[in-house]
């Protein structure tokens, strides 16, 4: 495969540049130092004034006391007010900023996979070599039968048409619209109808069978089944 073809193999996806991980960086930075002055912030915000002491010995120096007393409450709420300002709002800020910043990074991220995948799907070359790819794909399947093999990996399968797992299973997505064991699947559910109508499979149970065309457990061929035919294979038998 050409490089236009086989790199969006991996699904198109896009690595973050050296330039974007210095940003990322700087912002955790300046996030740390903001944070750490907001707290600071809240922390001197809470730290009470001194006592007023004051001696009284009538009763006319007691009500005096008690007007420095509650100036004092007054001015010590005060002067809190901008320190409790000044620590919430950049946390706020930061919060509202960090919100935003993900959301644009996860915008920015589906479009340039987008962007990718339609660039490599639309080129001429690309389609004519998964063109080829595909009939190549096909004659194995049905000449040579790996999935007849229990243990098909897609490296495996890859290997036989000289390809690589990351464009097969490519190849497997666009072309066919599924991943790689319901493909190989599809193939073993074919090759058990066709034995099973032949009539030389008569004395075989459903599992015996399914084990013949490289099932490995009845749960797995069931759901393959259903998958494929719409119904059990008791019922699909039957109403033939």
């Amino acid at each position: 495969m050409s490089p236009s073809c086989s790199k969006s193999g991996s699904g198109g996806l896009v690595r973050f540049p050296t330039r974007r991980l210095l940003q990322n960086i700087s912002g955790i930075l300046i996030w740390v130092l903001v944070t750490g002055f907001a707290v600071g912030c809240l922390i001197f915000s809470r730290i009470e004034p001194e006592p007023l002491v004051t001696h009284s010995v009538s009763g006319l120096l007691i009500v005096e006391d008690g007007r420095q007393n509650t100036d004092a409450a007054a001015t010590k709420s005060t002067w809190r007010i901008p320190f409790l300002i000044l620590g919430l709002a950049p946390m706020v800020g930061i919060g509202l900023w960090l919100g935003r910043k993900s959301g644009n990074s996860t915008q920015e991220q589906i479009r340039l996979n987008q962007s990718s995948t339609t660039k490599y799907r639309s080129s001429p070359t690309c389609r004519k070599e998964l063109d080829d790819l595909e009939s190549k794909l096909q004659l194995l399947m049905l000449t040579r039968k790996p999935y007849l093999q229990p243990n098909l990996s897609l490296a495996e399968l890859s290997e036989l048409i000289n390809s690589d797992p990351h464009t097969l299973s490519r190849l497997i997505n666009e072309r066919y619209s599924q991943n790689f064991f319901h493909f190989v699947n599809s193939f073993r559910i074919k090759e058990f109808i066709m034995l099973k109508n032949s009539g030389d499979y008569d004395h075989y149970t459903f599992l015996a069978l399914a084990f013949e065309v490289g099932f490995n457990n009845k749960t797995s061929f069931n759901k393959a089944f259903k998958l494929n035919m719409g119904k059990s294979p008791s019922l699909y038998f039957r109403e033939q």
